[in-house]
Parts: structure tokens; C-alpha cells; sequence
């Protein structure tokens, strides 16, 4: 009885270490896989952030024996895909005659405009529509009237798309009206501008996921800057709008705060912050800074030297990340999930790297769903937990076994004994 134990205690211990190969913190589905072939998906922010940096803990798996080889992508020469810069949708409201009025404000970095795109629930309905724009929201201007509204399949099951094409606008705000003719309104979901490689120096806005910043003009001449984000999003640059300087040149550094600035774990850049790089209108600079690799944190401290100049004052900033894909086969016949997060993992070397150039031209595109925590997550978030229950197991073991050779050592004994 002892024996079967002691074996038991062992296979347990055993089916512990084993069990930490497998874990995995966060998960999530693959979407829109509509036939088989070669697809890229789009990693987003909010999945990057429980990542590592360099994406090594991430494995596509099909639940088979095996995980899906994959290759890792971003926006560089291979990729000629166009991204969605998001507006803001103030408001939409059907009047008493039956047409719907959508106010709009566009993105910050947007100064002028000449078309807009809207995504709105799937429909087969033909409408026209009327532009105005405005500066304070309360005076309006004419931009065009009685544009079609023609609608096209959206890149999501349910979401129609329509471009809207005007004369250029340098409105911040604009209100569309789309007359319904006493029918069933639309219902608008989103609304903004598809723009191409050129645009933001390839990077686009990191997306619904707004940054706090917070400034320090100290006695010692530097100026002290941070940046917040709700979660490690990742940062490839920073768009910043200084507010009555025109013509600068400071030294400038900034560091990702994984730990205390100035120390070896925590990646730094050095630069110059120079207003003949930048935008300027009238007083005021605007113009991003590009770093030389993904900063992922949730603080960022920016340090410029001022000397004996006044400090800057920033008024805005964005912070901005490269689009990043993962590229693979996929089954029309399978479902697939992006599982990342495992400390034991590192990166997959997969044979299909070798053929990275022929892989990266694919245009089918599917989505990641919502990133989840798993269910090895709720068990090992408190390591604590495990640590006891291991530490449990052993102890158990050993004394088994020491229980076991006092008991050997008895009986050896009775049966010299004459």
C-alpha cells in the first residue's frame, strides 16, 4: 500500500512539472477563415500588450498534436495593404422628416480631408447624402449635396462600407444628412479615412486606446514627461503638438519604464527634438518622433534638456504603433486560436520562413476576436498557489521514501537478529 503511495505522490509531482510546458496566459479566436489558403492576420494592440516584445510566446494552434507554423509580418515592401484611421462619431439622430444627421469629428493629425468612408450595418438600399463642415460645431458651411450613398461588402460579415468623396475641407468638424425619404434610417457604426503605406510614415494610431501625459518642468533645466497607457500597448513612435515654440532644437531622451529609468532593463533612445522636422503653424510645432524598436510599457518618460531656454509646453500627443501580421496556412475545415503568454516558449523556427517572400503577397485577410484570459491563467496567476502544491508533493515524496528506507533498515535488522 505504501508503495502504490509513493508512486502515486511521484506521478503526481511529475504531472506538475509536465503541466507548466502547456500553460498559457491569454487566448484568442481566428475569424473569417472562408476557404483554405494562405492568410494574414492582424495582430491587435490589445493582444501585443499581454505578449512579449518580440512576440516569441506566441503559437497559432488548431488544437491538433502540433502547433501551425506561421511567419511574422508588418508594413514594409512586401505589404501594400491600406489601414483605417478612425473618426469620431459625436452623434446621429433621425429629425421629424425621416433623415438621419451624422456629426463627425475627424482625427487630430487629419489638417484637410476630401473624402470619408462609413461603415455601417449590412444593407441593400440606395440613399443620397449632404456634407457640411464647421469649425466650433454651431456655424455650418456647405462642402457637397445629394452625393449616393453606395454601399460595398465591409472586410466583417454584417459591415457595409461607402466612400464618400468631396471637394477638400479643412473643417474639423462635419455633419452628413442622408435623406431616407420617410424609409427605415441607416444605421452608421463607424466613420473615417482608409490611408495607404505613405501615409504616418507607416504607422497608425494605436486605436481606442487613449494616453494620459503629465509634465514636470524642473529647477534643474530638464523637463520630465510621461506618458500612461491603461496596458503594455506597444509604441513604435510618438506624434507630439508643441505649443508656443516654433523654432527649437533640444537633446531629448526616452525611456520605457519596465523598472527605473537609466537602468539596463529599460530600453532607452536618444535624440534630437528639432522644429525644422516637424509642422509649424504659426507659434506652434507638431511632428512625431519614430524609435528604433517597439517600446512595450505601460509608462514612457520623455526627458529633454532645455539648457537655458524656457521649457516646452505640449498641448498633445498620440502614441503610434507599426501594424504587425502573423502569416499562415489556414483549413476552411478547422478553428484556430492565437495562444501566447507561456514563459517557456521561444521563438518557432518553421519551415516556412524560407519562403517568406512568396507568403507575405497574400491578400486574404482574417481577424483575431477578443482576447480572453484562459483558464491555466486562473490557476497560475498566484504562483504562490503552485509553488505550495509542489512544494507539498515533494515533501510528501521524500518522506515516503525516507518512511520506506527506516522501514527496510528495521527489517533487515529483525532478520539478523537469531
Amino acid at each position: 500500500m505504501i508503495r502504490y503511495s509513493m508512486i502515486s505522490l511521484l506521478l503526481m509531482l511529475l504531472y506538475t512539472l509536465a503541466a507548466k510546458a502547456q500553460e498559457y496566459s491569454v487566448s484568442a479566436n481566428v475569424e473569417n477563415v472562408k476557404e483554405s489558403g494562405f492568410y494574414r492576420i492582424r495582430l491587435p494592440a490589445d493582444l501585443r500588450a499581454k505578449l512579449d516584445p518580440g512576440l516569441g510566446d506566441l503559437r497559432l494552434s488548431d488544437n491538433g498534436k502540433y502547433f501551425v507554423p506561421y511567419i511574422i509580418g508588418g508594413a514594409d515592401k512586401h505589404d501594400s495593404a491600406t489601414y483605417f484611421l478612425p473618426f469620431q462619431v459625436e452623434a446621429q439622430k433621425t429629425d421629424t422628416a425621416g433623415n438621419t444627421e451624422i456629426l463627425i469629428t475627424l482625427h487630430r493629425h487629419v489638417l484637410y480631408n476630401d473624402r470619408l468612408t462609413l461603415e455601417l450595418s449590412d444593407a441593400a438600399v440606395r440613399r443620397k447624402v449632404s456634407v457640411a463642415g464647421s469649425y466650433d460645431r454651431k456655424q455650418w458651411f456647405a462642402i457637397a449635396e445629394d452625393m449616393p450613398l453606395n454601399l460595398s461588402p465591409g472586410a466583417a460579415p454584417g459591415i457595409a462600407l461607402s466612400t464618400l468623396r468631396f471637394p477638400v475641407s479643412v473643417y474639423p468638424h462635419l455633419r452628413l444628412t442622408v435623406y431616407n425619404d420617410r424609409k427605415a434610417p441607416l444605421r452608421v457604426i463607424g466613420a473615417g479615412i482608409f490611408t495607404g503605406q505613405a501615409d504616418y510614415r507607416n504607422l497608425s494610431v494605436v486605436a481606442h486606446h487613449r494616453a494620459a501625459f503629465f509634465q514636470n518642468d524642473s529647477s534643474d533645466g530638464n523637463s520630465y514627461i510621461r506618458f500612461r497607457q491603461q496596458d503594455r500597448y506597444p509604441v513604435d513612435g510618438i506624434w507630439m503638438h508643441w505649443e508656443g515654440a516654433s523654432h527649437f532644437e533640444r537633446q531629448a531622451v526616452i525611456y520605457a519604464l519596465n523598472g527605473n529609468p537609466g537602468k539596463q532593463t529599460d530600453p532607452s533612445f536618444d535624440f534630437v527634438l528639432d522644429s525644422r522636422t516637424m509642422e509649424r503653424k504659426g507659434y506652434d510645432a507638431a511632428g512625431q518622433i519614430d524609435l528604433p524598436a517597439t517600446f512595450s510599457a505601460k509608462e514612457l518618460l520623455l526627458i529633454i534638456r532645455n539648457g537655458d531656454n524656457p521649457p516646452l509646453k505640449l498641448r498633445d500627443m498620440s502614441l503610434l504603433h507599426k501594424p504587425v501580421y502573423l502569416f499562415a496556412w489556414l483549413d476552411a475545415n478547422k478553428s484556430y486560436r492565437i495562444l501566447g503568454g507561456s514563459k517557456d516558449w521561444r521563438h518557432p523556427v518553421y519551415d516556412l520562413e524560407q519562403f517568406r517572400d512568396s507568403v507575405l503577397r497574400t491578400t486574404r485577410e482574417a481577424f483575431v476576436g477578443p482576447v480572453s484570459l484562459t483558464a491555466q491563467t486562473q490557476r497560475t496567476k498566484d504562483t504562490s498557489d503552485r509553488r505550495i502544491m509542489l512544494w507539498t508533493v515533494i515533501a510528501a515524496t521524500i518522506a515516503v521514501i525516507g518512511y520506506l528506507a527506516w522501514n527496510l533498515v528495521r527489517e533487515m535488522g529483525e532478520k539478523k537478529e537469531p
